[in-house]
């Protein structure tokens, strides 16, 4: 396979590609070889910029974010957490315990709260209350941290 074709030829090719067809598109479209149209336009980037859509698991993660306000980071889905992160700046991500909740930065009581529900050991001292608060960057009155450490601690 001679990798030589006539100019004209060759400007059509790079032609069709700046002008936002795939390079696999052209090679098809022309009957060309894919090596030809692969060769000839080296210097253009492949493929487009990539999907914009957010879709599929993220778009239920986003679902889940905008109703509770905090999504706790199960296994595979940090991933497409971080994904929302790149588009959303307002999504804020904690790791607390192992543990990794992803939360709206005006809704970072919530997801502290949530995070100590989901906690396995319901003890949690002052100094771990105080870190927490500066992870989530809240700051808690002395009611409030009552509330959290148990003395006043109500269920849901």
């Amino acid at each position: 396979m001679s990798k030589h074709i006539s100019p004209e030829l060759r400007r059509e090719i790079r032609k069709q590609v700046r002008n936002g067809k795939s390079k696999y598109r052209v090679a098809k479209e022309m009957k060309l070889p894919q090596k030809i149209v692969y060769y000839h336009t080296r210097d253009y980037p492949s493929g487009g910029p990539g999907r914009s859509e957010i879709r599929g698991k993220t778009l239920e993660l986003l679902k889940e974010l905008l109703e509770n306000g905090h999504v706790h980071c199960r296994h595979r889905c940090s991933p497409n957490l971080h994904t929302l992160q790149k588009h959303f700046p307002a999504i804020k991500r904690a790791q607390i315990y192992h543990k990794s909740i992803y939360y709206l930065e005006d809704k970072n009581r919530e997801a502290i709260r949530a995070l100590l529900d989901a906690k396995r050991s319901k003890v949690i001292n002052y100094q771990d209350l105080a870190n927490m608060s500066k992870v989530f960057d809240v700051s808690l009155s002395k009611r409030e941290k009552k509330e959290f450490i148990g003395k006043k601690r109500t269920k849901n």
